[in-house]
């Protein structure tokens, strides 16, 4: 079959979403995928897709921006304001992209089905509501974040009211939708109720990699927003100070941040040092180094609307490949409940007991050996490359077998 994939960055890449859509797709033959983005970046080289459409804001506008130009407009974008999505979401209004070029990109390509890998911005889900309808092929949702429960400008008037105009189009999207797949259960759960639909959980996959090395660290790999930089100072400082033989009490850093006031504790002062970015390649290299790797989330209750449904691709990752996941960070988060729930990592849900539980888990080997074997165990289940892609591409040929029918 043709799928036509609909998002905001393409596949592949380094981006969570590009990683998980390659990661999701792995069970489809590049002449079987189609991309249509939004995002000013070239197709990543390892992309699983060959066929390419890229529209982006510049295009809306009508301008090219020179090299090096235009990436300040995309800075202030990011901060997600009332206003920004408002003045996005009137700017793709517009209907330029709803031309002659796009339409005879997609006779050529002839898809049978669409995948709407879905976002924060309205504008995306009414254009893939538009392909779908004017070539008469199913829709499948794929909702990789929370963007619906939980609403960051709720404490303005013009965010509130932008907000409940994108809920409108997603119900809308939701409703025309033959399938919905979600992250986790905890999704499933919420927006089965919410929306009165029934979703499949996909849980993120993840390729099997060789183990070499010999671990000698305690690693952290990837974002360090929503308040996980100060969550990791915290983590730091009581290893410096437990002192245990055969460990240096440092914590490894690895992340692409670049924000001065993120990355400002980040010190060796604090018993943190910090890599900043590194490859795919050396990610697995660091795993295979490490004693254990972290996942943490932060205590601050503003910031849990924010993650509460999020599963990163470093655990899938992890799960599969790494040494034993030492989580830190409350119950009430998907990831941290679901680790928990399988034994699947030491998890430390309270910060009275960091001491203690970093002292349990350095100097109990069998221990960490237990969990690991859950974790593998866990990895195997739902993140190999024969559950997740598999199960997508099964239910995507069964949208065809139906003629579109919900699932």
């Amino acid at each position: 079959m043709k799928v036509l994939i609909l998002s905001h960055n393409p596949m592949g890449g380094t981006s969570n979403m590009g990683k998980t859509l390659q990661a999701w797709c792995a069970a489809f033959a590049p002449e079987e995928l189609a991309q249509f983005y939004i995002y000013p970046e070239e197709p990543p080289e390892d992309s699983r897709c060959r066929c390419f459409y890229r529209f982006t804001d510049w295009d809306v506008l009508g301008w090219k921006p020179r090299p090096g130009r235009g990436s300040g407009v995309y800075e202030y974008g990011r901060r997600r304001t009332g206003l920004v999505y408002l003045l996005r979401n009137l700017l793709w209004q517009s209907g330029r992209w709803n031309r002659k070029p796009l339409w005879d990109w997609l006779e050529e390509i002839r898809p049978e089905v669409l995948l709407l890998a879905s976002g924060d911005y309205g504008f995306l889900y009414r254009i893939a509501g538009t392909i779908a309808k004017r070539l008469k092929i199913p829709m499948a949702v794929c909702c990789l974040d929370d963007y619906y429960l939980h609403n960051r400008n709720a404490d303005s008037l013009l965010g509130r009211w932008v907000h409940r105009s994108f809920l409108k189009t997603v119900r809308n999207t939701m409703e025309q939708a033959a399938a919905v797949f979600v992250i986790c259960d905890a999704m499933k759960q919420q927006y089965e109720s919410a929306f009165g639909i029934s979703c499949q959980v996909l849980h993120t996959p993840a390729p099997k990699w060789e183990q070499s090395g010999k671990p000698c660290r305690i690693s952290y790999l990837g974002n360090l927003g929503f308040g996980r930089n100060r969550q990791l100072v915290q983590l730091s400082r009581v290893l410096q100070n437990l002192k245990i033989p055969g460990f240096s009490g440092q914590l490894h850093v690895y992340s692409q941040e670049k924000n001065p006031l993120i990355l400002q504790d980040l010190t060796p002062e604090n018993g943190i040092c910090f890599h900043g970015a590194v490859s795919g390649d050396a990610v697995r290299r660091i795993m295979a180094e490490s004693l254990a790797v972290i996942h943490t989330e932060s205590f601050e209750e503003r910031y849990r609307p924010m993650v509460r449904f999020s599963i990163s691709t470093k655990i899938a990752e992890s799960l599969r490949n790494g040494p034993c996941i030492l989580a830190y960070g409350p119950e009430g988060v998907s990831s941290i409940d679901y680790l928990k729930q399988n034994g699947a990592a030491y998890v430390i849900s309270c910060p009275e007991q960091l001491e203690a539980g970093l002292q349990t888990f350095l100097t109990e080997e069998d221990l960490r050996r237990e969990i690991l074997a859950n974790a593998r165990a866990l990895g195997e289940r739902n993140h190999s490359l024969e559950a997740g892609p598999v199960l997508l591409r099964e239910q995507l040929q069964a949208l065809l077998k139906t003629g579109g029918r919900k699932l």
